[in-house]
């Protein structure tokens, strides 16, 4: 697993992951200042930042303590990684045109 292209794209999988834990961990659901465009409605919230911060950490020590991923996998793929990032923030920011 110390291949460029698995660095490329572990930022796309780190992002895969917390955008799952947004949609399955429960949240508290609020009201924000932010109107709908068309029916004037205010916006709703899902707020669970924490609890996936909180799973997210859970899993890096679970899977650097159980050796199935090195403790600063990260920290070695950080340029092909930060590669990937830049690629996938272009790539929405383009999709969302």
């Amino acid at each position: 697993m110390s291949s460029p292209v698995a660095g490329f794209f572990s930022g796309w999988v780190v992002f895969a992951i917390v955008l799952a834990l947004q949609w399955v961990l429960p949240a508290r659901k609020v009201q924000g200042y932010a109107r709908h465009a068309h029916t004037g409605a205010r916006l709703s919230y899902r707020i669970n930042g924490l609890a996936v911060f909180a799973m997210c950490v859970a899993l890096w020590f679970v899977l650097g303590h159980y050796g199935l991923m090195p403790w600063d996998w990260l920290w070695q793929h950080r340029w092909t990684g930060a590669a990937g990032a830049c690629v996938l923030g272009l790539v929405t920011s383009a999709a969302s045109v």
